[in-house]
């Protein structure tokens, strides 16, 4: 892909992170969870007899979407011996791996390969009956990520129309909370009963502490919620200030629906985050400070890859921004790579070494599965600093699903001293 001044950057994409299914001959109706690899077409080889014995054949519909899922099914349900091997061997290049162009007709276009995937297993019943169930799966699949891709304007009629696609197998039984993961499996039934609600759920729920922070909290404030391609909630918890924090707060309030304002006297952060945590109606939770400034595309970007993911926890690069000189440093050390496994996602038990290393305690560069909090039982601790690194630490332990973004999402305010600002507030109150 292309990054920041052109450069080329590489990415490797994996078939699948589980090293069971590699360096090894594989028949695919008999290991059906190889339907839902990541593959298209040129990511292979195929025996050229093999494929005329079977006639095997691409979809000729207009325009270049989603055939590749019609004919590596195809090749899939005949082949005898696959081999899976994990190394890259092919470059694809991506101009801008976030840019694709989905107009109202290619948002249906997945919905005509399913059809002729489903008219051409029809031809064989026997084989129907094989993969029925996974077929229906690897549709769920790709009719979510397209949901996640399509524009605002269309996403509330496409849930209705997943609807329609879906309810027939859920009532059959094929799709069931037994072969569905549990994460998809209530996003579906969430889908079914009320699409409409869905589309107008919380995604995102944005927590803030505000202890006096009247220079900074209309930048923090602007820079998320200048894009509005989420549905998000924005809960400020002012933490007694006695400056004009609250006035401002309250005139974000009065301004923009998606901003809430709660009151405490000043506790500290912790005890904020916690306050506000009990008023967040959000799938996924962000803890942001509120002296920070962050890229607008932070909660999309974020969000997007915890919906791919399925994640738990997703981390994200982040700078820090010097006050006194306008500056930007980086933070290489807020993730180690080389300590993490070499698939995404991953699960915390499986970083190498000190576990505490891995990332830093704090949370702002991180986003949080409201769910696996609540299941978890994970609150801030309410003293006066420090009060993040048993919350964030405890949360990396028992993720079974930690994603990471490359990206530097978040600019972290600083003195030139290299205090954090927060922490120079913070030990103003008793």
């Amino acid at each position: 892909a292309t990054g920041d001044n052109d450069e080329i950057v590489k990415q490797t994409t994996r078939l699948t992170g589980d090293h069971f299914f590699y360096n090894r001959l594989i028949k695919p109706v008999e290991e059906q969870q190889c339907f839902r690899f990541e593959i298209n077409t040129r990511s292979g080889i195929y025996r050229l007899e093999w494929m005329r014995k079977w006639n095997i054949r691409y979809n000729e519909s207009s325009g270049a979407s989603f055939q590749d899922i019609g004919f590596f099914f195809q090749t899939f349900c005949r082949a005898e011996r696959v081999w899976f091997w994990d190394r890259a061997f092919y470059l694809n290049r991506r101009d801008n791996r976030n840019l694709l162009e989905f107009h109202e007709e290619k948002n249906y276009a997945i919905t005509e390969e399913y059809r002729y995937i489903y008219h051409w297993l029809e031809q064989d019943p026997e084989l129907l009956e094989n993969v029925k169930s996974i077929f229906y799966l690897k549709k769920l699949d790709n009719y979510l990520v397209t949901y996640r891709k399509i524009d605002a304007e269309y996403k509330e009629k496409y849930l209705i129309h997943m609807a329609e696609e879906f309810k027939p197998p859920v009532e059959e039984g094929i799709l069931n909370g037994g072969v569905v993961t549990q994460p998809s499996w209530d996003q579906l039934n969430a889908i079914l009963q009320d699409p409409v609600g869905y589309y107008k759920r919380i995604q995102v729920s944005v927590i803030i502490p505000a202890y006096n922070v009247e220079n900074y909290i209309a930048q923090c404030l602007d820079s998320i919620l200048l894009k509005d391609d989420l549905h998000m909630e924005v809960i400020c918890v002012d933490d007694g200030s006695t400056d004009n924090t609250l006035r401002i707060l309250k005139d974000y309030e009065s301004r923009d629906y998606r901003v809430k304002v709660i009151t405490q006297k000043n506790a500290g952060a912790g005890a904020a985050r916690n306050n506000g945590m009990k008023y967040a109606n959000g799938e996924y939770l962000a803890f942001f400070d509120a002296d920070d400034f962050f890229e607008p595309e932070v909660l999309f970007y974020a969000y997007d890859l915890a919906c791919r993911e399925k994640s738990d926890i997703v981390v994200f690069r982040s700078d820090d921004y010097i006050e006194e000189t306008g500056e930007f440093s980086p933070i290489p050390y807020s993730i180690h790579t080389e300590q993490l496994p070499d698939y995404r996602p991953f699960p915390g038990s499986e970083i190498e070494d000190n576990i505490f290393e891995a990332f830093v305690g704090w949370p702002w560069d991180k986003l949080f599965r409201s769910q696996f909090v609540k299941e978890n039982h994970l609150v801030y601790q309410e003293q006066r600093t420090t009060n993040d690194a048993l919350f964030v630490f405890s949360a990396i332990i028992k993720a079974d699903r930690i994603s990471i973004r490359e990206d530097i999402l978040a600019h972290h305010r600083r003195h030139g001293s290299g205090k954090s600002l927060s922490v120079s507030r913070e030990k103003s109150w008793d």
